[in-house]
């Protein structure tokens, strides 16, 4: 017998929960619970890689105008964005310090970004925590 292949042309979808806007959100405002769900969809055709936590998204402001049925991903939003005052929080066992600070970049929570001192106007790099405080390492 003499061997044979045949081609055929098949469509990968990946399926996954993901964050999807249900009302519009113009550029630069805060996203609220009423304008986004949870929702399963194709991330297969989706470029960057989506928030799968409703959490993560609310209360994190648009980096530009975001219509119904966008999925938002990583780039879509920042909780910190630059420019935002911030609350900069710095610990150990012995000694807990707080001051002022400008973020000089955007940031999602976890996202390491850089942050001026008000008082001392040097700048350091801070984990974002949530929306108005970074954590710095001593």
């Amino acid at each position: 017998p003499k061997p044979w292949s045949i081609y055929i042309p098949v469509k990968v979808s990946v399926y996954s929960p993901a964050v999807i806007v249900i009302n519009p959100v113009r550029r630069g405002a805060s996203i609220t619970a009423t304008d986004v769900e949870l929702k399963k969809v194709d991330i297969s055709l989706v470029r960057g890689k989506p928030f799968k936590q409703l959490d993560l998204v609310i209360g994190s402001k648009s980096k530009n105008t975001l219509n119904p049925g966008s999925i938002i991903d990583m780039n879509s939003v920042c909780v910190v964005c630059k420019g935002d005052n911030v609350l900069i929080t710095a610990s150990n066992t012995a000694i807990s310090v707080k001051m002022s600070g400008m973020a000089l970049s955007d940031g999602s929570i976890g996202d390491s970004i850089r942050v001026q001192n008000r008082s001392s106007k040097r700048v350091i790099e801070a984990v974002v925590v949530n929306q108005d405080t970074v954590k710095a390492g001593i």
